[in-house]
């Protein structure tokens, strides 16, 4: 790995740390009904707000939709796992 690639990589991991922090809260909103809700929960946050932000990205970068959907696609199993790990230790 260069050492110009960590940077990259120290940024996701917080991104991604503030991600799961910010979705924890969203779903603190609402009593949890196990982890298909925390899972549901996740995929809404992410097709209203991470795909939509992409989506205006990708289209004026001029990216291909196929980087797009690598891109979301990223996002929505992340948000997904982390929106499913709160509901199931509810329902334990």
């Amino acid at each position: 790995m260069k050492k110009s690639a960590d940077p990259a990589y120290a940024g996701s991991f917080v991104a991604s740390l503030v991600a799961a922090f910010i979705l924890a809260k969203v779903i603190g909103l609402r009593p949890l009904d196990g982890a298909l809700y925390g899972i549901k929960i996740g995929l809404s946050v992410c097709l209203g707000f991470v795909a939509t932000v992409q989506l205006t990205g990708a289209l004026f970068m001029k990216n291909s939709m196929r980087l797009f959907a690598i891109n979301t696609g990223y996002s929505t199993c992340l948000l997904r796992r982390d929106g499913a790990d709160p509901g199931r230790l509810e329902t334990t």
